[in-house]
């Protein structure tokens, strides 16, 4: 009877161990002149180990962050390794209301860090208890977050009702957020709150919006150009038609 249960502890605690996914750290890196890109990571039921992309743009010695990391603790190394720099935080932007764009807002407010989001992903957040921006942007197309460097553009409903864009002119560079996939996804992954009726039109506002995109950043995956936006489209077409399919 021992051994049998010598057995079965040894084959739990091998499973144990199989079962715990590695955590990759907490990983910034230059993408072009004065935008870098932050990944942080989290463990998701269904969908493993994912990584979650965002922005830090400088201009003039002032940071602006695009989506905040994805835990209080990367929000904060953040911050500090951008003031490291002598550089200051002059505010973020989270592009929708989930969790992997927002959840450092309450730590930047409570430290003095301006922080946007649309006047819907305010109203979905404080529906559901989360921290709010501090400020909201009230247009669809919202050009004063920072000057010149930064575009927020609403294109319609997809990966949730509330996501948008943000477009870095001088570099023609598109930041997608969860709204638009990497070229190696094979799905559009966590469809809980999307609108699929309408992704595929808000694609095609966002290519109309800005014809000469050159780089695009996805809120998961590998960065390219805008191939992403067409794959994406094709995924989007792909779903419909698997549920038509089904019913």
């Amino acid at each position: 009877m021992n051994k049998f249960i010598s057995l079965a502890l040894a084959l739990s605690a091998t499973f144990s161990v199989v079962a715990a996914p590695e955590m990759p750290k907490f990983d910034i890196k230059p993408i072009a002149k004065g935008v870098y890109q932050h990944t942080s990571y989290q463990a998701v039921p269904g969908f493993g180990v994912v990584g979650s992309n965002g922005l830090v743009v400088i201009e003039d010695q002032k940071a602006y962050i695009v989506d905040t990391p994805w835990s209080v603790e990367d929000t904060e190394a953040l911050v500090d390794w951008i003031e490291a720099q002598q550089i200051s935080v002059k505010a973020s932007l989270s592009t929708h209301y989930h969790e992997d764009r927002t959840a450092g807002i309450e730590w930047l407010n409570e430290h003095g860090v301006a922080t946007y989001a649309s006047s819907l992903t305010n109203q979905i957040l404080s529906q559901k208890g989360k921290p709010k921006a501090t400020h909201e942007l009230r247009s669809d197309r919202e050009i004063n977050v920072a000057g010149s460097t930064l575009e927020v553009l609403y294109p319609g409903g997809g990966h949730t009702k509330d996501n948008v864009v943000v477009w870095i002119p001088n570099q023609k560079m598109l930041f997608g957020g969860c709204f638009i996939r990497s070229n190696g996804a094979k799905s559009l992954g966590n469809l809980k709150d999307a609108t699929l009726n309408t992704w595929y039109g808000s694609l095609e506002n966002v290519t109309a919006t800005y014809p000469d995109i050159q780089f695009v950043v996805p809120g998961h995956g590998e960065s390219g150009t805008s191939a992403l936006i067409s794959n994406t489209k094709q995924l989007v077409e792909a779903k419909l038609r698997a549920d038509q399919k089904a019913h």
